[in-house]
């Protein structure tokens, strides 16, 4: 294990005591039940009774679990940014009154800190005024050490390229099972968070590009992310269909029959049903990359765009075809918003990439639904764009957009104040939607309270939790892209300070 030098056995006084107790006790039961004697000149006799009153008819058990060993201090295994706060957790039956950081080689203790009670929170130690880059660890009386930890800007690099290498994983199932939707999600997290903090994308999808000077090197760092992700993005235009416009909903392989297979390809897969939720998500990847892609590639940025367009009027087809009653049925159920949310996403990209007025005309003609409606990531993206764009836009509706962000956001502050970890909620699927909410709104605003938030829950992400567990290891490209957004959010600013 990663623990400092000489702390083992205070660090894992728990779960050492239970073994010691274990050891005993099994070696007891094993005599019991081995089925030998004793005789009375000290000799061993092998009992041949078989008769199971000898055990009651009871079955002897040896199964013991082992409880799982960790560190009663708690960081982040990664580390902290130099400026950025920088908290551990205690643990409250071996909570200490003070703490020391110590360095990793020498041992020596280069900061010593008070251990307070913080209602609702825990026991925190708060050393953010050690801003030396180094390795670390904490030492206390009684509750021990801490894993090793990194103080550095680039204390969350290995855990960015270890996603980025998730994210190119990806990409080699793309022949597989494979989701339309869970695509296009993935590239809306990628494409938002470059868009908003291109650093840490730039510096991860290009490593040569300090070869080139100037401001020719920001676009090459650019041109590259892109032209990785364009991988994907050419898999989803093989998923719209020709004749109709229409986006299959992913496919799958064509061993074995599968509900909802429509048509197989020559390459032995079947593509999945054409479905209206894949469309609108197909439109808003497609629309978007176009439009960010457009100064390095004109012709694939408007083959993208095109492709949008065509998708967009399939969706007016399907609209033509329903009756007014058979629209407000569907809309008023879960799937119906969930629906709207997807739509104005896309139409959103598609009046930002285009300035064609009939997508705007969309917008404001379901701004009731969009305003006033419970938003999924979908709703909070669409609203990003339509905020962001350069075309004209209704100002009443950005008013209420940016008071929808602001008001989410300072929900999420709020809770992640009161709470253990201080992170708002413990589920990682809630944690990287909520920090996408907190990122952008920090973009627009630039909070350094919103900042903390951000990097609380990066820290929960990366161990600093009940278990020490790093939720990064066993992410799907889609959350990992979520996470690698949360990473952008922080580390392009180096002057972090609650």
């Amino acid at each position: 294990m990663k623990v400092c030098k000489g702390c083992y056995d205070a660090a894992h006084i728990g779960s050492a005591g239970i073994k010691r107790r274990i050891l005993p006790l099994f070696l007891a039961c094993a005599i019991l039940l081995t089925g030998c004697e004793i005789g009375k000149d000290g000799e061993e006799l092998i009992s041949e009774r078989t008769d199971d009153n000898l055990t009651w008819g009871m079955e002897p058990v040896f199964e013991y679990e082992i409880p799982a060993e960790r560190p009663v201090v708690l960081v982040d295994r990664q580390g902290y940014l130099e400026k950025s706060t920088k908290t551990a957790f205690f643990e409250a039956k071996t909570a200490p009154t003070t703490f020391s950081v110590l360095e990793k080689e020498s041992d020596k203790v280069v900061y010593t800190g008070e251990v307070i009670q913080k209602e609702n929170v825990g026991y925190i130690g708060t050393f953010t005024d050690l801003q030396n880059p180094g390795e670390y660890y904490i030492k206390c009386d009684v509750a021990g050490c801490s894993y090793y930890f990194t103080i550095g800007d680039d204390s969350f690099d290995r855990t960015a390229e270890a996603l980025k290498g998730k994210l190119l994983e990806s990409q080699h199932l793309l022949d597989k099972e494979t989701d339309t939707k869970e695509i296009c999600e993935m590239l809306s997290y990628l494409m938002t968070g470059y868009e908003i903090y291109p650093y840490l994308y730039e510096e991860l999808w290009n490593e040569d590009a300090s070869a080139v000077a100037g401001e020719e090197n920001n676009m090459q760092s650019g041109k590259a992310f892109f032209d990785v992700l364009q991988v994907d993005t050419n898999w989803l235009l093989t998923m719209q269909d020709s004749t109709t416009g229409g986006v299959y909903s992913g496919i799958v392989p064509s061993t074995g029959s599968r509900a909802g297979q429509s048509t197989e390809t020559s390459d032995a897969q079947i593509l999945k049903e054409v479905s209206a939720e894949s469309t609108a998500c197909f439109i808003a990847v497609m629309a978007k990359y176009g439009y960010l892609y457009q100064q390095y590639d004109m012709n694939y940025a408007t083959t993208c765009l095109k492709a949008a367009a065509k998708a967009w009027k399939y969706l007016e087809s399907m609209d033509a075809e329903k009756t007014a009653a058979e629209k407000d049925s569907v809309e008023k159920t879960a799937a119906g918003q969930d629906m709207i949310w997807k739509r104005f996403f896309a139409a959103s990209e598609l009046y930002r990439a285009s300035n064609d007025a009939r997508y705007h005309t969309y917008i404001k003609n379901n701004q009731d639904a969009i305003l006033t409606n419970q938003e999924d990531i979908y709703g909070w993206m669409g609203k990003y764009t339509y905020l962001s764009t350069r075309r004209r836009v209704d100002k009443g509706i950005c008013t209420q957009m940016m008071n929808r962000f602001l008001e989410e956001a300072e929900r999420i502050a709020g809770e992640s104040r009161q709470k253990p970890y201080l992170v708002g909620s413990e589920e990682v699927d809630d944690i990287l939607t909520d920090m996408t909410i907190m990122g952008i709104v920090d973009y627009v605003i630039t909070n350094h309270e919103y900042s903390t938030v951000i990097e609380n829950h990066i820290h929960y992400m990366l161990g600093r939790n009940e278990m020490s567990t790093d939720h990064s290891q066993n992410l799907s490209a889609k959350d990992s892209a979520r996470l690698l957004f949360m990473l952008s959010a922080v580390t392009g600013e180096k002057d972090l300070i609650e």
